[in-house]
């Protein structure tokens, strides 16, 4: 006896789509529909913005200057402004004898206070970051076409359960107190918490595909008799079901499979170089003070290791994922993570020769390296001895793409830099930031007044060589950088919301890592 039971064609196991992760056909189509009125949600205007609402937003150098600079800088400021309660100081406000804080009242402290309330960390300062880190890795799927959340769920609830996964771990190591006082813990923590989209969208595609590899497959009911003596009719009979494939598949895995894999391997180089700026920053911190060449090698250093990251992720979304808007959210990345801790190695500069020696790499590479770069004969050894396959044109723009990405992340990390080195300093919460206090007495070789000038005239180079190098293509090789960044942001309008996330993930990470924690006291009232 034989019977069949047909599960689906083996078409199904290879023309596997991305659509698998029920991403909404809604969303996809929404960012070039610009029929949109009154009744669309004003979150969705906001988080996926039409060709045309994005139009309107970079039309002016303004508007992409309040956008793209000024607001995740402004978002960072509320986040970090917001006074710290400590355990040790009974006002919010706390007064304390200070190098700055010379008219105090008769109860002020006699040192900073230094126990932050744990639960105020918690849920502001950590929460908040944490959010911020799920929302940019729900955009980056979104970008990608994909939702990384189970369909049964939902995005909403999916999120606040990762959310609350990783507030929770911070409590149990609070209450388990390992680690919990170092920065490090709480941003690979949040690591972890980025992880877990990665994480989940894997095990959602691959049990799809093990679904569809099942029915690509035929049933076969076999009825088989047991051994032994006797007549063969009057042995009892047995079935069993046995699977065999329609066909032979093809041994490699489907091309989207593929995609997507490479897409989480890029994801996994971006999470690791966050976990690595935070331990570089960690091991500059802990060995201060430095010399000029600590200083030099420290930033050039760290220099070579975003490049290498970022041709890494730059090939792997231009190649393999062929991504654009991803590959330019990836590449802003670095830039930023670069850009960030070079700014607030400025804090840690004694002298103006020490400035000026991390400056002069950075003005030189930016008016010589870019504009030769450009020339056709460049891209023609490219061409021939790296075997780059595109065209003079599409080089062009990349290398414009890059230039642009790269001042993006100047303008923001120093904007940022200029605003939080003076409120930390003479703010609320300076007692949580040692690392910017900078008042030059009792042999502290550090001086807010050189910091804010130095950093404030080297904004002023990098202005000035970015202009000359502006300059340089348009005139000699007939292309604004500005226009092209303009026409890829209507053409891709989920873009420029992924870059203003990211730019705020990446200053919350530096603030991050430089706030002083010490949660040993507040465990001990509790105990």
């Amino acid at each position: 006896m034989l019977l069949q039971f047909q599960q689906g064609n083996s078409e199904d196991l290879w023309s596997y789509s991305s659509d698998d992760l029920w991403r909404s056909s809604s969303v996809a189509a929404f960012s070039h529909n610009n029929s949109t009125d009154e009744r669309t949600p004003l979150l969705n205007k906001i988080i996926i913005p039409t060709a045309a609402r994005v139009s309107k937003w970079t039309e002016s150098f303004y508007k992409r200057a309040c956008i793209l600079n000024i607001l995740p800088v402004v978002v960072v400021l509320i986040w970090c402004s917001v006074p710290i309660p400590f355990d040790d100081c009974d006002t919010i406000l706390c007064e304390y004898f200070d190098y700055i804080n010379t008219a105090v009242s008769a109860t002020a402290l006699t040192s900073p206070p230094s126990r932050i309330n744990f639960w105020f960390f918690l849920f502001w300062y950590y929460g908040i970051y944490n959010a911020v880190a799920l929302f940019l890795m729900t955009k980056l799927f979104s970008i990608y076409a994909l939702n990384w959340y189970p369909r049964l769920l939902g995005a909403k609830t999916t999120f606040a359960l990762f959310w609350m996964a990783s507030q929770t771990i911070g409590v149990i190591f609070y209450f388990v107190p390992i680690m919990n006082d170092e920065s490090v813990f709480w941003v690979s923590l949040t690591f972890f918490t980025m992880s877990m989209p990665v994480i989940g969208a894997l095990v959602i595609i691959h049990r799809k595909r093990m679904d569809r590899r099942h029915r690509g497959r035929v049933g076969v009911l076999l009825s088989t008799t047991p051994p032994g003596d006797g007549d063969l009719s009057t042995r009892r009979k047995s079935s069993i079901m046995r699977w065999i494939p329609t066909d032979l598949p093809r041994l490699r895995a489907p091309a989207s499979y593929r995609r997507f894999l490479w897409f989480c391997t890029a994801l996994t180089i971006a999470l690791l170089a966050l976990v690595g700026g935070e331990m570089y920053a960690y091991l500059f911190l802990s060995t201060m003070p430095h010399t000029s060449l600590d200083a030099f090698i420290y930033v050039y250093s760290w220099v070579g290791a975003i490049y290498i990251m970022d041709a890494m992720t730059d090939y792997i979304l231009y190649r393999k994922v062929r991504s654009h808007p991803l590959a330019s959210i990836f590449k802003l990345y670095f830039f930023m993570i670069y850009f960030i801790f070079y700014r607030n190695l400025f804090a840690r500069l004694r002298s103006v020769d020490q400035f000026a020696i991390v400056q002069l790499g950075s003005f030189l590479w930016v008016c010589i390296y870019y504009p030769i770069a450009m020339t056709p004969q460049v891209h023609k050894a490219l061409v021939r001895f790296i075997g780059v396959t595109l065209t003079y044109d599409e080089y062009k723009e990349k290398l414009g793409r890059s230039f642009y990405l790269r001042n993006l992340a100047e303008n923001t990390t120093m904007i940022g830099f200029l605003c939080w080195v003076n409120i930390l300093h003479f703010g609320p919460n300076r007692a949580a930031y040692p690392y910017f206090h900078m008042d030059d007495k009792d042999g502290n070789p550090y001086n807010h007044q050189l910091t804010v000038i130095a950093a404030i005239i080297i904004w002023t180079s990098e202005l000035t060589s970015a202009y000359i190098t502006r300059h340089t293509f348009k005139k000699a090789f007939n292309h604004s950088i500005t226009q092209q960044a303009v026409r890829e942001f209507e053409k891709y309008p989920e873009m420029i919301i992924g870059f203003v996330l990211v730019m705020i993930h990446v200053l919350q990470n530096i603030l991050m890592a430089l706030v002083k924690l010490d949660f040993t006291a507040n465990l001990e009232k509790v105990n």
